[in-house]
């Protein structure tokens, strides 16, 4: 029998049972109670329970339902009550559940007749807690006028227990602001992690609590950031790069699941991170040699790092003809959520543009802090997911209006900030592509020494900061006579590397990339983020088809030279 239709001959049987007397009935309903009761979670993001959807949809059937409708009105006709089920199951399953808890199911039928379903709750008390009431209307519920105080508070409560909200950004995403006493459908919570503008914990969601559109799959963890200010123009700050870029289907973004308001409180909702990218170099050390797999793995997201940073350099045009005043957000009805404001100016967007004009961004801050590592499943050779992420400096523009941002407007990281931000001209996306090619040459060195390596790299390019007195600038560019040149201790590097006797080929190409396309001082030469996606995925797609290509040891000798052209690079 299939439990989400029935037919009156399907319950035959049940109506050919023997009356009740009026002991069993008792029972009968204590055990319903009992079993919804029980059958609770608690929350843990609060002191209450909630009834997760899978239990409620096990326990709430129609043929239960039925069974309990024959038990509360044993004279009526089988056909009446099948019909009622029925109505029950598509209006009012919320309701009857709610008076099965508090052991009132006999007045189903009466809230059926007022015209009370699903649709009504969450019910109140009276100003006078005397009587249930229509929250917006204040209508009073009639039926549940001879209740009473205890079973009407208990419905109360018990309504919030069996409606926790599922979380779901499969048709956008979807602010919402849920009421004080709702039940999140959170099973575990770990200690706060406090920043300047928010604090951040891992939570798990119940599984029947959630459904993204995120192609990172359907982790057990997510990170939960709770902003300090009450404000929604901080929600809309933090939100808006990402909903711009439109990261929730792609896979090199960190994507956006969901934000909502609670208790006064801004929330935002995103995958978990075991870490950064920085984290998963100091705890994963390379193997002592080559290994096909781990070079695959690297390539892989290596180009994933770059095709994430295309999405975000060429949006797409439909991004670009959302009309000015058209909210990013819409609530759980669909209808739009104009409490937050939408404004593009303070939000590094170029407020002048006018509809379909194509968008451009830039990231503003890759390093590897800002590469998130995401673990994919608890399979030991399974090294997870790099995504981009933080994009608190990002900045969109239009044709019209790129490079117009000068240095001095932007917070930089100094070891990974492009030479043009020391001549004072004009940021663009080709800072982004200087910052990557700096990235990848500390994944290269990782590969080949491990993290003891990247930090013996950084002491190589240390130098007196142009910013801070005694503190230490370990750039990988400096400026010679007003001419910006990539450092010697770079250049000895990456030959170093080369002439390493665990180099291959696939690590000759990688070094190849960086230091003839990516590390280019003058920002007109770099090579567009198009043309290293497209070289990136020519090794990648060698590594999975030639085997040699990653296991092949073939150092370069000492005496070769070739690394000394790297002081001159060309595009």
């Amino acid at each position: 029998m299939d439990g989400s239709s029935f037919e009156i001959s399907d319950f035959q049987d049940l109506a050919a049972l023997p009356e009740s007397d009026e002991s069993d009935s008792n029972n009968n309903n204590h055990h319903m109670s009992d079993t919804l009761i029980s059958a609770l979670v608690p929350t843990a993001y609060g002191n209450n329970s909630f009834l997760p959807l899978d239990r409620l949809e096990l326990i709430i059937d129609q043929p239960t339902v039925f069974s309990e409708l024959r038990r509360c009105y044993p004279e009526d006709p089988i056909s009446e009550l099948h019909d009622m089920a029925i109505h029950i199951m598509s209006t009012s399953r919320n309701i009857f559940t709610i008076l099965a808890i508090v052991e009132e199911s006999g007045s189903v039928r009466d809230f059926l007749e007022e015209g009370v379903n699903d649709e009504w709750l969450p019910l109140i008390h009276s100003v006078d807690w005397r009587e249930l009431v229509h929250r917006q209307t204040e209508k009073p519920i009639q039926s549940a006028k001879r209740w009473s105080s205890f079973h009407k508070s208990s419905f109360i409560r018990y309504q919030w227990a069996i409606s926790s909200p599922m979380l779901s950004n499969m048709d956008g995403l979807e602010h919402r602001d849920f009421d004080v006493e709702t039940c999140l459908p959170f099973t575990e919570v770990s200690d706060k992690k406090a920043g300047g503008y928010s604090d951040v914990q891992r939570v798990k969601i119940h599984p029947r609590h959630y459904k993204f559109n995120s192609k990172q799959g359907s982790p057990p963890w997510f990170a939960l950031k709770k902003l300090h200010s009450p404000e929604p123009e901080a929600l809309r700050y933090e939100t808006e790069p990402f909903t711009t870029i439109g990261g929730a289907g792609n896979t090199h973004i960190l994507p956006l699941l969901s934000t909502f308001s609670f208790q006064g409180c801004y929330y935002i909702l995103m995958p978990w991170a075991e870490g950064s990218l920085v984290d998963f170099w100091r705890d994963t050390a390379p193997r002592s040699r080559p290994d096909v797999l781990l070079h695959m793995w690297m390539a892989r997201e290596s180009l994933r790092l770059s095709q994430g940073l295309e999405k975000i350099h060429n949006l797409e045009p439909r991004i670009s003809e959302r009309p000015e005043t058209e909210p990013l957000f819409k609530n759980s009805s669909g209808i739009p959520h104009t409490r937050i404001s939408h404004s593009t100016a303070e939000a590094g967007t170029d407020s002048s543009r006018v509809s379909g004009e194509v968008l451009f961004g830039r990231h503003g801050d890759i390093k590897p802090q800002n590469i998130l590592w995401l673990v994919d499943s608890d399979l030991q050779e399974d090294l997870g997911s790099l995504l981009i992420s933080d994009f608190g400096l990002t900045r969109f523009y239009t044709q019209r209006t790129q490079s117009r941002e000068k240095p001095t407007y932007i917070g930089v990281t100094p070891t990974y900030e492009s030479p043009e931000s020391d001549l004072d001209r004009p940021l663009s996306r080709a800072y982004d592509v200087w910052s990557l090619g700096c990235l990848l040459l500390e994944f290269a060195t990782w590969l080949m020494y491990g993290f003891p390596g990247i930090e013996k790299f950084s002491d190589a390019r240390a130098s007196p900061s142009k910013y801070k007195l005694f503190d230490i600038d370990d750039a990988f560019f400096e400026i010679k006579d007003g001419i910006p040149v990539v450092k010697k201790s770079v250049l000895q590097w990456i030959g170093e590397m080369h002439q390493h006797p665990r180099c291959s080929d696939f690590v000759h190409s990688f070094l190849d990339l960086i230091s003839r396309r990516l590390l280019v001082p003058e920002y007109r030469d770099r090579a567009k983020i198009e043309q290293v996606t497209r070289l990136l995925s020519e090794m990648w797609q060698r590594c999975q088809t030639d085997p040699d290509f990653t296991l092949r040891l073939n150092p370069w000798s000492p005496d070769d030279g070739r690394f000394l052209t790297f002081a001159e690079p060309s595009v």
